[in-house]
């Protein structure tokens, strides 16, 4: 999907589909997913029955969709990931990375992790 398609696609309004197809790569259940992006249990149902997220709400899934998809380039392994993305890690002073995704400080902060085990830097 190029860069156009996609600012069309967050602009429209992600399909809830997507928010799906996140949480089985995260291995989350839907409502796990749901607490981490900030979403409320009505906000969602009514998401699920208009099959359209608002805009800033496609943007939380689009960033954390984009972490996601460099937690996988990084690691190259669904298992790894998944167990990266929901497990402690002390060089984020045991916080969940997924967690620690809610805020884009946060976010920011997993995403520079994976940066550094991708180069090689000791963490």
């Amino acid at each position: 999907m190029t860069v156009i398609e996609r600012i069309a696609q967050v602009e429209q309004g992600v399909p809830y589909s997507r928010f799906r197809e996140l949480a089985d790569r995260l291995g989350v259940s839907e409502e796990r997913l749901r607490s981490v992006l900030g979403f409320a249990s009505a906000t969602l149902h009514r998401r699920k029955g208009s099959d359209r997220f608002t805009l800033d709400e496609s943007n939380r899934l689009y960033w954390l969709e984009s972490l996601l998809d460099t937690a996988e380039q990084v690691l190259e392994d669904q298992d790894e990931v998944r167990e990266f993305m929901t497990t402690g890690n002390l060089a984020l002073g045991g916080a969940v990375p997924l967690d620690y995704a809610r805020t884009a400080p946060g976010l920011e902060a997993v995403q520079r992790l994976l940066l550094q085990i991708d180069h090689g830097v000791v963490v």
